[in-house]
C-alpha cells in the first residue's frame, strides 16, 4: 500500500504535466505573444482571484446538486470533481468531456448514475440561466455598438428564453406535470427522477440559493475576462 502512494504522486505530477502542456501547445501564439506583450502582474492577479472565486462557488453549487434528497460528497470533494471537470473541458475543449468527468467522479463518491445526471442537467441549467440573466443586465451597455434592429431581435430573444426558463417551466412543472395521475404510479428511476424535480422546484430557499451562487459564481468571470481586455487595451 505505502508503495502504491508513493507511485501516485509521481503518476499525479506526470498528468499535471501533460494536461498543462496540451493546454500550452493549444493555444493561439498570437494569443500568446499577446499576452506577453501586455501582461500586467495587477491585472493578472485579480483575473485569477475572481476566477478562483468561481472555482469555489461552482463546488458549492455541485455540492448542493448532488446532496439533494441524501448527502454524497463534502465541498472538497465536491471542489475536487469541479476542478477536474473545468480541465476535462479545456482539454478536450468541449463540455462533454467534463460532464463526463463530473459523473465519473460523483458516481465513485457513492451517487447514483441516474441522480448525478439529473445533477448535471441542472447545473447545466443554471449556469445558462445565470449567463442569460446577467447578458440581460449588459444589454442596455451594447445599445451604442449594435444596429437598432439588431438589438431589438437580441432583446426579444433574451425576454422570450427568461419567461420560459425562470416562467413558464416552474409554472408548467408545479401546476402540469407534477399533479398528472400518471407521474403517482412512476417506479424506480422515473419517480426518483421527479421527486429530485420536486424537491427542488418546491424549495424556494434551495433553489433561490443555487440560482444566486450561479449569478455571482459567472459575474465573478466577467469580471475576471474585463480586467484582462480592459488591462491589454491600455
Amino acid at each position: 500500500m505505502k508503495k502504491l502512494k508513493n507511485f501516485n504522486l509521481p503518476l499525479k505530477l506526470a498528468i499535471s504535466i501533460t494536461i498543462m502542456a496540451v493546454l500550452f501547445f493549444r493555444m493561439d501564439p498570437h494569443v500568446i505573444s499577446n499576452m506577453v506583450e501586455h501582461f500586467k502582474a495587477a491585472a493578472w492577479g485579480y483575473a485569477i482571484l475572481f476566477l478562483m472565486a468561481q472555482l469555489l462557488l461552482l463546488s458549492l453549487r455541485w455540492e448542493i446538486l448532488i446532496n439533494v434528497g441524501k448527502k454524497h460528497i463534502g465541498f472538497v470533494d465536491a471542489l475536487h470533481i469541479n476542478l477536474t471537470s473545468q480541465l476535462a473541458n479545456l482539454v478536450f475543449i468541449t463540455s462533454v468531456g467534463g460532464m463526463l468527468a463530473r459523473i465519473g467522479l460523483s458516481v465513485q463518491q457513492g451517487a447514483s448514475l441516474f441522480k448525478t445526471m439529473i445533477a448535471t442537467v441542472f447545473d447545466r441549467l443554471m449556469t445558462l440561466g445565470a449567463l442569460v440573466l446577467l447578458s440581460a443586465v449588459f444589454l442596455p451597455g451594447l445599445a451604442k455598438y449594435v444596429q437598432g434592429a439588431v438589438f431589438s431581435t437580441l432583446t426579444g430573444y433574451l425576454s422570450l428564453f427568461i419567461i420560459t426558463l425562470f416562467v413558464f417551466m416552474p409554472l408548467f412543472l408545479n401546476l402540469v406535470v407534477f399533479r398528472l395521475p400518471a407521474m403517482k404510479k412512476l417506479r424506480g428511476k422515473m419517480r426518483y427522477g421527479v421527486r429530485y424535480l420536486k424537491i427542488m422546484m418546491n424549495n424556494p430557499i434551495l433553489f433561490g440559493k443555487t440560482v444566486l451562487i450561479s449569478i455571482i459564481a459567472q459575474l465573478c468571470f466577467f469580471v475576471s475576462v474585463y480586467g484582462l481586455i480592459s488591462s491589454s487595451s491600455n
